[in-house]
């Protein structure tokens, strides 16, 4: 950007849906969303079906003080939400999606048979 000019930031404004998003590639995902790098997502659904990595990550993020991550925390209690549901069942992905304008797919199977 140069004299002045604005350039809006892909995320800006968007409600954004994580699927997977306490796994290892949605946890990642999440930290760079708050950064800001890409805009200021309107909100930021982690979408997962175990309860207990959404509390730990809410968890984590909650308990947050050092100066550096202030604006991270902040960022955590205004645009993140979270819901439990699993994309294998229709109607539980096709709800979590109203809404959403940006989708980001981290969710996988750890164990499949071959």
């Amino acid at each position: 950007m140069s004299n002045g000019e604005f350039k809006m930031k892909n995320l800006d404004g968007k409600r954004i849906l994580v699927t997977g998003g306490t796994g290892s590639l949605g946890r990642v995902l999440l930290r760079r969303l708050l950064t800001g790098e890409q805009g200021s997502p309107k909100q930021i659904v982690i979408f997962s079906r175990d309860e207990t990595k959404q509390h730990a990550m809410r968890m984590e993020y909650l308990n947050r003080f050092a100066a550096v991550d202030e604006e991270t925390y902040h960022r955590f209690q205004e645009q993140v939400t979270f819901r439990i549901g699993d994309i294998r069942d229709f109607h539980s992905i096709s709800t979590a999606l109203r809404g959403i304008d940006v989708l980001f797919n981290a969710a996988a199977m750890k164990q499949v048979p071959s």
